[in-house]
Formats: C-alpha cells, structure tokens, sequence
C-alpha cells in the first residue's frame, strides 16, 4: 500500500527487504469526541446512531487489549480516522468500530445484529472472518488465499474496513516482538497490498 496524502508519516520500517511507511498513531491523539466532530461532517451518516456505537464498542472493549498491545478501543478509532477520507456510508463506520465483537468472550454477533440490524451485523461478521487471513497457514499459497479474501469480501465495504484497520497498527511495528512482527508484515506485502492494488485503492 503506497503512503497516500490523507496520512501523516512518521518514518519507514524495512521487514524483508521491503519498506513499509509507518503513520502517526492518529488514535492515541484523539478521543473518541474528537472523532464524533469530525463524523459531523459526513452527510451520509446518521450521528445518533453512529454514537449509539461509539458508546456501544467502549463499554464492550473496556480496557481489553488487541494483540498488537494497543487498547481494542484505540485501535477502532484509528481504523475509522483512516477510513475517513473515503467517504464512507454509515454501516461502514459502525462495523468498522465494532469490528472486534466477535471476539470478545462475553459478546457476538447477534448482539450486533440486534442493535444495529443484519446489514451491520453481516459486515462485522465478514470482517472477523477475513481478519484471520494469513500467511501463516502453510497449505494455501498466497495467490489461493488472495482470491479467497476477494470472493469472501464481496462488499467492497468490508475489504476497505480491513484494510484500514491493518494500516492502523502501522505504527505499532517497533512494539511487536520478532516472529509477531514477520507475521504481520508478511501478511501486508503479500496478501493487504495486492489486494488493495486490484480494486484500485492507492492512497492506504
């Protein structure tokens, strides 16, 4: 994914002869009413509910941590600020936000279903599932497992979310210990990048 004017770059980490551009960890620098301002400004989306989730994602994350070592809650907002300047509609944003539902122990999708609807639900859902895409699984080559994260994400919207939501751990490279750090940056540039490059989306 080639650094795009909507971001603000730190620096540069070079994993396997390949340089990845690392942005500004957006997330920890805004609050999540900070992010609500800037939503205002985006007519396709209906702000109440858009809070409603807001709300919703803090009180399921609490202080619970996603493995790169930053809060769910800090990485959800990032995600969303990346995404931003695509313009995106309102399912989008809420199923970017609570993307990690799934996951948690005490909630599921059906949660989400009911408080958001089946289309939000669908998203996190897809979302979830492709978040597992890896490398890592030895009996798929690369090229199986791109065409796999394109016909599971036949919404653009989901592919675009997770997109945004790899960027957003950009940051986090230097904290991730070794094999964590090979792993991640592996899927990036062989899975993420081609990916993004074959539905047209350069500025990530």
């Amino acid at each position: 994914m080639s650094s795009g004017a909507n971001l603000h770059w730190t620096g540069f980490h070079t994993v396997e002869g390949a340089t990845l551009p690392v942005p500004m960890p957006i997330s920890r620098q805004s609050s999540a009413e900070t992010l609500l301002k800037k939503l205002q400004n985006h007519t396709l989306l209906s702000m109440p509910r858009v809070k409603q989730a807001v709300t919703f994602s803090r009180e399921a994350y609490g202080d619970r941590r996603h493995w790169s070592g930053i809060t769910l809650e800090e990485h959800v907002l990032s995600s969303v600020q990346i995404l931003l300047p695509f313009s995106p509609d309102e399912e989008s944003v809420i199923a970017c936000l609570l993307q990690h539902v799934p996951s948690l122990p005490h909630l599921n999708v059906a949660a989400v279903r009911t408080s958001f609807g089946p289309i939000v639900s669908t998203l996190v859902s897809s979302i979830h599932l492709l978040s597992h895409v890896t490398t890592s699984n030895r009996r798929m080559s690369v090229e199986h497992l791109r065409l796999m994260f394109l016909r599971v994400s036949r919404d653009i919207r989901v592919t675009l979310v997770l997109l945004c939501s790899q960027v957003a751990l950009l940051p986090e490279l230097s904290n991730m210990p070794v094999e964590q750090l090979r792993n991640f940056t592996r899927d990036i540039l062989r899975i993420y990048s081609p990916v993004a490059a074959r539905l047209g989306i350069y500025s990530l």
